[in-house]
């Protein structure tokens, strides 16, 4: 097994796109405990955020089945899930607005 030193793969920006990741499921856990908690009777937006802390977390875990795994084939999912993630913490805070 090649260090991160050696491996091109592996470099410095992937770790740094590895640790926003990690964030954003930190803060996508928390609008959800709070959607849960204080938004109750807004049944979109608590299963909003839910459905993105869910893809938030698989997310990661096809990135790594990419990285430490070599399956290569599994960018044609975890591209696509991005954009689509991308869209729902769009529309999660336009939805918000509606009353």
């Amino acid at each position: 097994m090649s260090t991160p030193d050696t491996d091109p793969e592996k470099t410095p920006w992937l770790e740094v796109h590895s640790w926003c990741g990690k964030a954003a499921i930190g803060f996508a856990l928390l609008a959800t405990v709070w959607a849960f908690l204080k938004l109750r009777e807004r049944t979109d937006l608590t299963f909003g955020a839910l459905a993105l802390t869910v893809l938030l977390i698989l997310e990661p875990y096809l990135g790594g089945l990419i990285v430490d795994e070599g399956k290569d084939v599994m960018a044609a999912v975890h591209v696509p899930l991005a954009m689509a993630l991308m869209g729902l913490a769009v529309w999660l805070p336009l939805r918000a607005r509606k009353r």
